[in-house]
């Protein structure tokens, strides 16, 4: 166990400023969909902030479960995505686990807690952080979790479709339980292969569970809302039992249903992004950066989300930019991994993102 996760400070992006550019929280640039906030100014006028929020977030439950194609019962709804990774961790209670790094750091801090035991996988550049096969002979039967999130954060990497399904029935074969950060998955260039993936493997009744956040799309990081899909109903009811009552408010509640109406709303951020990061890409590639694995101090990873992970010759480059053109970026040297030369950039609007463009060329070439 690697004590190090219970004393770590805090080292997540989103703590811009005001003044700020803030490139270091992957949110959508578009900002809160108008029916998110049409809901909360009606819920500020009303008498049920009064009352306690429900518990069981019924309604959610059964919004969440007509858009994933699942049974209400295996959804559980959290205080973000963070919360139900320690609720996870708590209810499943592992003792060895196998985690791919570099990733979010909330998955370890969550097993450390339990006392489990954690191992590593790591993605190495020279690969373009992407999976390899080696990784099927990490799946023993000494193992009891598979931790992983793809698309994968800080890379922005899917794991290819494919070697996934592998995976997962090497997983299910070696009794070992898995769990699946897709936080990013509504960005991915073919979503609904994965989602085609994790309807197959409950299909098989393969131990997966998946989760994912209202953050990222909608913008609601403020909120704290994310939800878990599980195989069966009676691991949504024991992680509901690790945890605290009532940690989704009924703010929470009524923006996730309404959230998930918005339809139209999330089509044109999926637009907005697709086109930003080639305009991103081409500003990239103007500077000298490559694709990794390319050669060369600068490059960047391909992403299939709504990010790029940057690598320059430049060690101080966030704390430059931060100081000199109030652009926040995403230190990654706290991933494993990943040192001082990487970075990991949002996409934000087109305006901010040519500022950012015009900021790293001017710290870039200029110093």
């Amino acid at each position: 166990m690697n004590d190090t996760y219970n004393t770590r400070p805090f080292d997540h992006g989103g703590r811009a400023r005001e003044g700020q550019t803030d490139f270091s929280a992957n949110i959508s640039p578009l900002g809160v969909p108008d029916a998110v906030r049409a809901v909360l100014a009606d819920l500020a006028a009303g008498d049920e902030l009064a009352r306690y929020p429900d518990p069981d977030c019924g309604e959610l439950c059964a919004a969440i479960a007509a858009r994933e194609g699942v049974p209400a019962e295996r959804v559980l709804c959290g205080n973000g995505a963070a919360d139900l990774i320690y609720r996870y961790a708590a209810a499943v209670k592992p003792e060895r686990a196998l985690v791919l790094q570099p990733t979010f750091s909330e998955y370890e801090k969550a097993l450390a807690l339990t006392g489990c035991e954690t191992e590593q996988v790591l993605l190495r550049p020279e690969n373009g952080f992407a999976w390899t096969e080696d990784l099927l002979t990490r799946l023993t039967p000494d193992l009891d979790l598979f931790v992983f999130c793809s698309p994968n954060n800080p890379t922005g990497v899917s794991a290819p479709p494919d070697l996934l399904v592998t995976v997962l029935d090497r997983c299910a074969e070696q009794g070992i339980a898995v769990l699946w950060d897709a936080s990013f998955l509504d960005f991915a260039e073919t979503p609904e292969v994965y989602r085609g993936v994790m309807q197959k493997a409950w299909q098989k009744a393969q131990d997966l569970s998946v989760l994912n956040s209202f953050t990222k799309l909608y913008a609601l990081a403020g909120l704290r809302l994310g939800y878990l899909l599980t195989l069966e109903g009676d691991r949504s009811a024991a992680m509901q039992a690790a945890g605290a009552p009532w940690t989704v408010s009924t703010a929470a509640q009524k923006a996730g249903v309404a959230a998930l109406g918005c339809e139209d709303y999330a089509d044109e951020l999926r637009r907005y992004i697709a086109t930003e990061k080639q305009f991103l890409t081409d500003g990239l590639e103007a500077l000298g950066f490559r694709v990794l694995p390319a050669d060369g101090d600068r490059a960047y990873v391909l992403p299939d989300a709504n990010f790029f992970l940057l690598r320059t010759e430049r060690e101080d480059l966030a704390d430059t930019l931060e100081e000199h053109c109030d652009i926040v970026l995403r230190r990654a040297e706290t991933f494993p991994g990943l040192d001082a030369h990487f970075v990991r950039i949002a996409v934000r609007t087109h305006d901010e993102n040519t500022n950012l463009l015009n900021a790293l060329k001017e710290v870039l070439t200029h110093g």
